[in-house]
């Protein structure tokens, strides 16, 4: 039952809502705070530089935050590994 329910769900919708849980004031992008408060939550803290370098990696537009698009683009790479 629950498998369907996911099954009936498209990526899209998957990676939106996934995006959702990080950028948590709805503006629209993830930044090092939004990292920092998801990490803590998970009983994980770290570093705001270790943040801030894995924005950098999918941060194509070069302002210190992940957009829905670098987001997207960063769970394809994920999946693919």
């Amino acid at each position: 039952m629950m498998a369907d329910m996911y099954a009936e769900r498209s990526t899209d919708e998957v990676v939106e809502q996934a995006f959702a849980l990080f950028d948590e004031t709805g503006v629209g992008s993830v930044a090092v705070r939004d990292l920092r408060r998801l990490c803590r939550e998970l009983g994980e803290p770290l570093p705001d530089e270790d943040l801030q370098c894995m924005i950098d990696e999918y941060d194509s537009e070069g302002q210190g935050c992940i957009s829905m698009a670098d987001f997207r683009r960063m769970m394809e790479e994920i999946a693919l590994h």
